[in-house]
Parts: structure tokens; sequence; C-alpha cells
């Protein structure tokens, strides 16, 4: 996972050595990596939470074959388009700090319910 184990702590610790070196650590574990990889949207979001600002992509383009295409689609393919957008959402969501991940976990499951 690239992250200083507790071992690395105790002999910093013990040497007099600030414990967070970034170092030491992988940059995807990085705020910057995060916020510069996470990008779904594109306009600027303003976190109310800790009031930092994001840029971010939207799409609201409706997709060309969607408009073009009267025919009506197969269970099959519904439930394809349907695991490409949860496999993405799945992986976004994998990315967060676990606080941020049980918060969104939980919204996915009211999600499901409703």
């Amino acid at each position: 996972m690239r992250l200083p184990c507790c071992h690395i702590f105790e002999y910093r610790r013990k040497s007099g050595f600030p414990l967070y070196d970034s170092t030491l650590c992988d940059k995807r574990w990085s705020r910057e990596f995060y916020y510069r990889s996470q990008r779904a949207l594109k306009t600027a979001i303003v976190n109310s939470e800790c009031n930092e600002q994001y840029d971010v992509e939207i799409n609201v383009e409706p997709r060309i074959e969607q408009i073009k295409s009267k025919k009506p689609k197969s269970s099959h393919e519904k439930f394809r388009k349907a695991s490409l957008c949860t496999t993405k959402i799945a992986e976004l969501i994998s990315y967060s700090s676990n606080v941020h991940f049980d918060r969104k976990l939980e919204q996915l499951n009211l999600l499901l319910r409703s």
C-alpha cells in the first residue's frame, strides 16, 4: 500500500523525527492527487464542510445515440449500461478516505433501498 507501518512511526518517535513525512507515503494518498484524479464534473464546486473549492466537470448534453434511439433496450443492454456506471462509482468511492467512504456507501445504500 506504500504507507508507513507502526514500526516506522516508533522509530521516528524514538529518533526525535516528526511522525509525518510526505516521502513515506505514495503520492496516491495525498490530497492533491485525490483532487486532481477524482474529477467527474467540470464547474467550480465549494465543499461546505471545509470551504475548499474544487474544479469539476459536468456533462449535461444528451448523447446522440440516446436522441436517435427509439428502439426499446433489452434487459441485457440495460444491465450492461447500469453495470458500467456502478463499476465507475465503486472505483471512485474506493479511493475515498474511510470517513468519506462510509458516508458515500451509506448514501448508495439509501439509493438502493429507494
